[in-house]
Formats: structure tokens, sequence, C-alpha cells
């Protein structure tokens, strides 16, 4: 009878671990839909479960922990759209083809206000992936009436290059990339 207790728990542990295999398998597949949608995996990991974060907009989440998948975000989406305009009333199946088109609303997993209070330990708001155009100057970059354009935009090309460097996230740091080559480009026409 041992032998059939040992059979019974092996099939036991199997199970389990299939169990598990599957949940991850659920895990990826959720994270892979919401790269295809447009968000961002992070170079940081939530506290609580350990998963990567991701990016849509200015908004960081953990899709285990703010729970839902894809569908759960474009879901969430399509209600922030209800609430806020009232006018558009689209199936779930219609917001990620209504993502990749460049709309001001898009559908953003942790912009519903119900799931603001419960998702508050795992959403974060990256305070470095503020436009570079945002920026005031400091102190020591601050023009005096004698700078002329010229001088004005050389601080603006490394103003936005050091930004670049201390960014934390890829997306951001091609912003700032991005504007250091327009400055660059217009420091170019001036001289």
């Amino acid at each position: 009878m041992s032998e059939e207790f040992d059979k019974e728990a092996e099939r036991e542990k199997l199970r389990e671990k299939l169990e598990k295999d599957q949940q991850k398998r659920q895990e990826t597949q959720r994270m892979s839909e919401l790269l295809l949608q447009g968000a961002t995996m992070t170079n940081e990991h939530c506290e609580n479960c350990g998963d990567p974060l991701f990016r849509d907009g200015d908004r960081t989440f953990c899709p285990t922990c703010h729970g839902g998948g894809a569908d759960d975000a474009a879901q969430a989406g399509e209600q922030t759209q209800q609430q806020s305009s009232g006018q558009r009333q689209q199936p779930a199946s219609q917001q990620p083809a209504e993502r990749q088109a460049p709309q001001p609303v898009s559908a953003e997993p942790t912009r519903t206000e119900p799931d603001r209070g419960n998702a508050a330990p795992t959403e974060y708001v990256d305070e470095s992936s503020q436009e570079p155009t945002g920026e005031a100057p400091t102190t020591s970059e601050a023009p005096t009436p004698a700078d002329g354009p010229r001088a004005e935009l050389q601080r603006a090309v490394t103003r936005s290059a050091r930004k670049a460097n201390e960014a934390s996230d890829p997306r951001t740091a091609k912003q700032w990339l991005e504007a250091a080559k327009e400055a660059a480009e217009a420091l170019d026409a001036v001289e």
C-alpha cells in the first residue's frame, strides 16, 4: 500500500507542477500581449511578486499584482473612456487596434478609478519621464543677457545629453537624446 501512496503523492506533485507551469505560461502570455499593445517592460521589478514592471504612457504597473491581463487592460481602458467621455462605446476586442492609432485617449490598465486604491503598492509614477521641454534651467545654466542663442543651444544640448545619460528607462533616454539631437541641429544651423 505504500507504493500506491507514493504514486499518488508523485501524481499530486506533478499536478501542482503542471498548474504552476500553466500559471507561468499565462503570465508570460499576458506580458506578451501588453508588449504587443505598446507597453514597455522596464528594468524594475515589483516589490510584491518580483515580476517585471511595465510602463504605458507615464504610468508604471505590475500586470500580475494589478490583476488582469491584456483583455482586462482593454476592458479597463474601455471603462475609462466611457466614464470620461460618455461618447465612445467600443468592444474590448477593438481596443488593441485603437491603442496603436495615435489618439489622445488610450486604454491604460492603471487609469481606472476603482483600481487606483487597490494597485497603489505596485503603481509608480516615474518623474524622470517628464518631457524635455518642461525643464527649468538651474542657476548655473541660467542665461545671462550677454548670452546669445548659440550659448543657449549649447546648454540645451549638454542638459539634454546629461538627462539622457541619467534616465532610468530606454524610452525616456530616447526622448532626451532626440531633444539633444534637435538642439545640436539647431546649433549647427546657427553657426
